[in-house]
């Protein structure tokens, strides 16, 4: 499981991280333009019927969490959640070595995670030690 669908999940579990199928065209004209379709397998929704380039702009729908905007959607959500306060403390009195230049004269200053990359990497280890997230990153995708 890469880490950016590890921290949306856990900040929104009630939605789907959409993974989709190859485009299967639905019908064609002659000159081979038509519509196409495809479906998540996660959870089932189809997109579609409709031109090649619109279903390729549909089926971007999951947010990059490593940009400002994902950033914002990150703190937003996190800043909602049940755990916010543990994961702050947790940061406080662990200075979680991990995140670079987090550390400073002793204790953690907040203003280290105002970093999109820095935040998600944040968040997925206080995922997996908080055992919220249940499945370590594959090696292939480590965004």
């Amino acid at each position: 499981m890469n880490k950016q669908r590890a921290v949306y999940l856990m900040l929104f579990p009630d939605k789907c991280w959409h993974e989709w199928t190859p485009l299967k065209a639905v019908s064609e004209d002659r000159s081979g333009h038509g519509d196409y379709s495809c479906q998540c397998i996660n959870c089932g929704m189809v997109l579609g019927p409709c031109s090649h380039g619109m279903l390729l702009k549909k089926r971007k729908s999951n947010p990059d969490l490593t940009t400002w905007p994902g950033f914002g959607l990150m703190y937003d959500r996190a800043e909602e959640c049940e755990w916010w306060d543990e994961f702050i403390f947790k940061l406080s009195i662990t200075g979680t070595s991990k995140i670079s230049k987090g550390i400073v004269w002793g204790y953690f200053h907040l203003a280290n995670l105002i970093n999109p990359t820095r935040f998600l990497n944040a968040l997925y280890e206080f995922g997996v030690t908080s055992e919220r997230i249940k499945e370590a990153p594959d090696e292939t995708s480590r965004s």
